[in-house]
């Protein structure tokens, strides 16, 4: 794995599955990274990025009482330009080219299907620094998502 320093970077991680937050919360930690606000659900990480200001969203698609791609369409659409522009890593167990095509029009910068692994976490949150940058702290607009399933090859087979 690269040695890119990922010990000050500001994670919000959104999923109603507790064995999910198990998992996630271990790749993170060998990777370094400790500064991470754990939610439960879509409302407790709109919340939390009000609060805690983080530069990435990981977020699961499948959540009461609404789903990953609204709490991105609520992010995208807010008032402040920090949260508007806030990468998000959208974790589903779904890898159709529809759905994927439906997260990627959503906002979503980066999707990774389930089951992750600390490779996989690690190369996108990696590739969301290099190519987005951290709140797109220059004030560059973001560069549009990947070709619509590109990459998911690496971690999953697309369906249909």
């Amino acid at each position: 794995m690269p040695t890119t320093d990922l010990r000050d970077l500001r994670i919000i991680y959104a999923d109603d599955n507790l064995h999910m937050h198990k998992i996630v919360k271990t790749i993170l930690w060998t990777m370094d990274i400790e500064q991470v606000r754990y939610c439960t659900g879509p409302e407790g990480a709109l919340k939390e990025i009000q609060d805690f200001r983080p530069d990435l969203l990981i977020t699961d698609w499948e959540m009461e009482p609404f789903d990953g791609l609204e709490l991105v369409g609520r992010i995208r659409r807010s008032e402040d330009p920090n949260t508007a522009r806030l990468p998000v890593i959208l974790l589903t167990a779904h890898t159709s080219k529809k759905v994927i095509v439906q997260a990627q029009k959503a906002g979503v910068d980066e999707i990774l299907a389930k089951p992750i692994s600390v490779k996989l976490l690690h190369s996108r949150l990696i590739r969301i620094i290099e190519t987005l940058g951290r709140r797109d702290m220059a004030g560059e607009a973001s560069p549009s998502p990947a070709e619509p399933g590109a990459d998911l090859a690496e971690n999953s087979q697309i369906d249909g």
